[in-house]
């Protein structure tokens, strides 16, 4: 077969991706899956990391509805050089395939409404159960007022698991539930507050569906987030969570190195792979080494354009919340996370929503479980035990600043924030002292400004703010040591021909003691020697700022 060359940017369907495009061979996952498959399978991943293509596949290979149009379909993949044995199960069940992305609002009553229109184009789908069929006469009427949203509340709970009865009873076969992004509701629910309502719901809808469902093959379940069981999944004692840290069908989604070395060696870009690993390799999970799918084909449709793909491909509602809390001492972590340094923390990967912000960890496993951080090798892998997370490749930094920076500021200041570093390596003290005082008076009101809090406040902020800096042609360090004492924020050129910048923050009393605070600080610079560093780099020219904050009050000198 010749090998079709377009990637398949924002392909969902097997099929169309098999018959049009360049296809990553994932189907001995079928394989392994029928070897050793559970009554209900969790499998958590970060967003673009083809879930709902995977679900597809797997729609695609047991669907007894589609059996003919998939005669053809697996012809010389994996599956089908694993032998009859497996191919014998292809068009073998019933499939209920169903998404839970967009199902989402402002309110509870929109959301849920939502979901009930999906449950009816979901029983649109089997309209031969209730039509020409010995089906009994009240599921008939059920069927078809849930087609009408006539339904009542509780037929809707019910919905998942009545389907598959009908479906058993029609077929003679139990059938197989594929419920893809199942957390997606949640976050959106979190996010504007109904997440009780939401939780409660899901949760009856979820056991109905899969706890004790006498007329259920099996099921795979897909999310983002590993939501704890006490949440969402209580009393469902069987199911198999196949997370980012556990062993078990670790290469299902997401592109290995064998993978892309294939790909690269068909489509005739070997010499690129140095590159693509450095920006697009480093996810770990387990034992495996991953590359992020929807980055790599989109490096390759770009004609080789390295930069990062992965940003803005979704909601972080939860990612900016947890940031919201961060102290100093998250910030003085995030900062060395983006210069190369792990991370020790407690690997909790159960998500409880509403304990998100109490625990210092819950920051760090949002971003292991989201995809901002892996686990690096060789670290303890077992829940509840330290491990160490790193960023794990040049793409993730860079989207990891950019999104850190967005958390902090109001979509407006974004690029006010990159203009005022502008203004500070080119040494305008002038503009950058304003776009500074704009920028602490669009978002001080949103953190604890009290005195004791300030420096706090105001050191992680410029630390958020310069992340954004480090490996763009610069080196970042914060309160490192130099001459006769210990600077708060110093930026290393990587190139000696361009000016480096010391940073030295007071927080004044009130507003008369700014000019003193500001001057104190520049001078500080100067007495303790703070240019030392600088000068054993060869770095000649060095921008010094002595800057004083008082409230949303801003003086550089």
């Amino acid at each position: 077969m010749t090998v079709k060359s377009t990637m398949p940017i924002g392909v969902t369907d097997f099929k169309e991706l098999r018959e049009n495009y360049y296809l990553v061979d994932k189907t001995d996952f079928i394989r392994q899956f029928i070897d050793g498959r559970s009554a209900a399978t969790l499998i958590t991943r970060p967003r673009r990391f083809g879930k709902t293509l995977f679900m597809s596949m797997m729609d695609w290979f047991f669907s007894i509805d589609k059996k003919e149009a998939s005669e053809h379909l697996f012809d010389g993949l994996a599956i089908d050089r694993a032998g009859e044995k497996y191919m014998a199960q292809r068009g073998s069940r019933p499939v209920i395939s169903f998404s839970l992305k967009g199902i989402e609002g402002s309110t509870w009553t929109t959301a849920r409404n939502i979901f009930c229109r999906r449950i009816r184009e979901l029983y649109k789908k089997y309209y031969y159960l209730w039509e020409n069929s010995d089906l009994k006469d009240d599921d008939k009427t059920y069927a078809q007022n849930i087609v009408n949203l006539k339904g009542e509340p509780e037929d809707y709970l019910d919905s998942l698991k009545d389907l598959s009865r009908m479906l058993f009873e029609y077929h003679g076969i139990k059938p197989v539930m594929l419920i893809d992004e199942y957390d997606a509701p949640l976050q959106y629910a979190y996010d504007n507050g109904y997440y009780d309502e939401a939780v409660t719901f899901f949760r009856t809808c979820y056991n109905y569906a899969f706890k004790d469902n006498e007329y259920l093959d099996f099921a795979i379940i897909t999310g983002v987030l590993r939501v704890a069981k006490e949440s969402i999944f209580s009393g469902l004692n069987s199911l198999d969570v196949c997370s980012v840290t556990t062993d078990k069908y670790t290469e299902a989604c997401g592109f290995t190195p064998a993978e892309v070395e294939s790909m690269a060696n068909e489509l005739g870009f070997a010499d690129k792979l140095p590159e693509i690993k450095e920006w697009y390799d480093g996810y770990h999970f387990s034992q495996s080494d991953i590359y992020n799918p929807w980055s790599v084909i989109n490096y390759v449709d770009k004609k080789f354009t390295p930069q990062p793909y992965w940003i803005n491909t979704s909601s972080n509602g939860i990612l900016e919340k947890l940031l919201s809390h961060a102290d100093k001492e998250r910030f003085d972590e995030l900062d060395g996370l983006i210069k190369g340094e792990p991370i020790c923390t407690v690997l909790n990967e159960g998500i409880m929503y509403e304990s998100i912000g109490r625990n210092a960890e819950d920051l760090y496993n949002m971003l292991l479980t989201s995809g901002y951080l892996t686990i690096e090798k060789n670290s303890g892998q077992l829940d509840r035990r330290p491990v160490d997370m790193i960023i794990p490749n040049k793409e993730i930094c860079m989207v990891y600043a950019d999104e850190i920076l967005r958390s902090l500021m109001p979509t407006s200041g974004v690029g006010l924030s990159l203009m005022m570093l502008e203004y500070m390596l080119r040494g305008n003290a002038e503009k950058f002292e304003s776009s500074l005082k704009k920028i602490v008076e669009q978002i001080a009101s949103t953190f604890d400004t009290a005195k004791d809090k300030q420096e706090i406040f105001y050191h992680g902020l410029m630390l958020g703010f310069t992340a954004t800096l480090h490996g763009n042609g610069y080196q970042v360090k914060s309160e490192g040591e130099a001459g006769y004492g210990r600077f708060d924020v110093a930026i290393f050129p990587l190139d000696n021909k361009n000016p480096g910048v010391i940073l030295e923050f007071k927080v004044a009393d009130d507003e008369k003691s700014l000019e003193k605070a500001a001057e104190d600080a520049k001078n500080q610079i100067n007495d303790k020697g703070y240019i030392a560093e600088f000068d054993s780099r060869g770095v000649r020219n060095v921008w010094k700022y002595g800057i004083a904050f008082c409230g949303k009050n801003v003086l550089m000198r």
